[in-house]
């Protein structure tokens, strides 16, 4: 099971994202309206995706993901805001951070999330070497 941290400090958004993203395949869903409570349930046990606003309590979502890389994890982080113009500046660049500005629409959030909680690896269920015995095995 893949772990989703959402971070956002409106309690009725944080409840219909939470209800959202719950429908996403093999996806635990923790939130938080709070920065401080974010680092910690990172510091616990590391998400496989952030999710979370820049305007946090207790902090933003900038500190959330910076406690991500002084940990040395590279879990991708989706920004949702409103306020976009006040943080676009300090917000880090890379290929594991997307920033969205409120309001997204819930599919294309969840779109999202399936995308970056994909597996990684090859899509193919075995090597071609393990196909050529399985494909000897019913020779005999």
């Amino acid at each position: 099971m893949k772990t989703i941290l959402l971070a956002e400090d409106h309690d009725t958004l944080r409840r219909a994202l939470v209800r959202a993203l719950e429908s996403v395949p093999g996806a635990h869903i923790l939130d938080t309206p709070s920065a401080r409570e974010a680092m910690d349930f990172i510091d616990a046990s590391p998400p496989d995706l952030l999710i979370s606003d820049l305007d946090l309590l207790e902090g933003s979502g900038l500190d959330v993901q910076s406690h991500l890389h002084a940990r040395g994890l590279q879990i991708p982080v989706i920004f949702v805001t409103a306020y976009l113009g006040e943080f676009r500046a300090r917000i880090p660049t890379g290929r594991n951070i997307e920033v969205h500005e409120k309001p997204i629409e819930i599919a294309k959030l969840r779109a999202l999330a399936e995308k970056h909680l994909a597996p990684s690896g090859p899509s193919v269920p075995f090597s071609a070497v393990e196909y050529v015995q399985l494909a000897c095995l019913g020779r005999h």
